[in-house]
């Protein structure tokens, strides 16, 4: 599925030699991922930037990919509408399918993790 346009922007991508994936996106203030979390006090939900972390490695490697488990995720700062999200994804050290990632705001750690994913052939 893809819902970029209606939920994120995404403004940057670069597959840097096949390894690192970096992306800049945006989640504008009309982004349904706002609607209900929290009407007077707007944040991004953590499910939203998982989804996000997907769809760049999604749009990097053009491939699909299914999310398996996701593994030490830690919530650091929140991510507000509009805020601008650089995204940063490397393969997981000897292990297949697994994917680090970071998403930085305003140079602070917003969220770090690990996933598992499996491409769709």
């Amino acid at each position: 599925m893809n819902l970029d346009n209606k939920c994120y922007c995404l403004q940057r991508l670069e597959n840097l030699s096949g390894q690192r994936i970096s992306a800049t996106v945006r989640a504008p203030a009309s982004s349904v991922w706002f609607s209900g979390h929290f009407p007077q006090d707007p944040v991004l939900p953590g499910i939203a930037q998982l989804f996000i972390v997907l769809q760049v490695i999604e749009k990097a490697t053009k491939r699909a990919v299914v999310l398996q488990k996701v593994h030490r995720t830690k919530y650091r700062r929140v991510i507000r509408p509009e805020e601008e999200i650089e995204i940063s994804v490397l393969p997981a050290d000897n292990a297949a399918g697994q994917w680090r990632f970071e998403l930085i705001v305003e140079k602070q750690l917003a969220c770090r993790g690990r996933l598992q994913a499996q491409f769709v052939e």
